[in-house]
């Protein structure tokens, strides 16, 4: 994808491999920037839009660009170097709106949203490394940085969930410890 932040034009990408450059690069992890994002449009849609939200949404939206491009060329100049080539830069609203359309495309999903509220468990703990987990999920699916390059970070997570749904369908559906009684009848 083509990133035009006024004369200048970058080259970005999106993947699943974003999700794990952007933790690593921002110690952020990019789903909560999702729901920060927003919940920041949601004020600005209710009139009640703050300088800090204003903030906010450029801060995000400029982490993600960078991660884009760096997604496509990660021996790009660091984020520090980049925010001052672009502070004077104007970021377009069309620019905004595709990064945007982007985000929502590649990292969520509503039905995939209501199937993890059905697993619960260890998906509601807040990792400690979540790119780290999310890699190690990925090798758990036999997946390859070839894979990641080109699947998106919802459609891991969508094999992450019918794995997990073979899983429990593939379960002893009842079962009991066994008895010494047990025991010793497979021992006769």
């Amino acid at each position: 994808m083509l990133i035009e932040i006024k004369n200048k034009k970058y080259i970005g990408q999106c993947n699943a491999l974003s999700y794990v450059f952007y933790n690593s690069l921002f110690e952020k992890n990019i789903i909560d920037e999702i729901v920060k994002l927003r919940e920041c449009f949601e004020n600005l849609e209710k009139n009640i839009m703050t300088e800090e939200s204003v903030q906010d949404i450029y801060n995000i939206l400029t982490r993600v660009i960078y991660t884009l491009i760096y997604t496509h060329d990660t021996n790009i100049d660091s984020y520090e170097n980049f925010l001052k080539e672009i502070q004077k830069q104007t970021i377009s609203n069309e620019t905004m709106n595709q990064v945007i359309e982007i985000l929502l495309k590649n990292f969520t999903d509503e039905q995939v949203a209501q199937e993890l509220d059905k697993i619960g468990g260890k998906s509601k703990e807040k990792s400690i490394f979540p790119e780290h987990e999310f890699l190690n999920t990925c090798l758990g699916l036999n997946l390859s940085i070839e894979d990641l390059k080109i699947l998106r970070y919802i459609d891991v997570i969508k094999m992450l969930i019918l794995m997990n749904k073979t899983i429990k369908e593939n379960a002893p559906k009842d079962y009991r410890e066994a008895t010494q009684a047990d025991i010793d009848k497979l021992l006769m």
